[in-house]
């Protein structure tokens, strides 16, 4: 007979199919995470994976940027993974954003301190001490 249609008074129970054992999305061939469904709810976008949490950029930031708000990069890096394992989401996606926040003020920081360097002509002697 075609495909059974879905009858939402019934809780997402197929009719007309004369199987009652398919129900909402499985019923015309479908899986749980194709679409709304029949409650109309979506999982979270990405609700199950752990957030980036920048944790090689924050190093780099540290060993080649801004050292001390690399640093501080880095312990926000720290924390994503943490606090993700202990169940606490919102925290892990908020140090995620922070220390991402605090690489791109490292590399800021660096860019400009290196424009001054060279628009004064000072970036030479710092080559030639090693400095850079």
């Amino acid at each position: 007979m075609g495909v059974p249609q879905v009858d939402p008074g019934r809780h997402g129970r197929a009719s007309g199919s004369g199987d009652s054992s398919q129900t909402g999305a499985f019923a015309a061939g479908g899986s749980r995470n194709d679409g709304p469904g029949i409650s109309g709810l979506r999982p979270l976008a990405g609700s199950d994976r752990v957030p980036s949490s920048w944790l090689a950029p924050s190093i780099v930031a540290t060993l080649c940027c801004f050292s001390p708000t690399g640093v501080v990069a880095l312990y926000f890096a720290a924390q994503v993974s943490i606090r993700w394992s202990h169940g606490d989401r919102r925290s892990a996606l908020r140090c995620a954003r922070i220390a991402r926040a605090w690489v791109l003020v490292s590399v800021v920081l660096w860019i400009v301190t290196m424009a001054i360097l060279i628009g004064t002509g000072r970036a030479g002697r710092f080559l030639e001490a090693g400095v850079l």
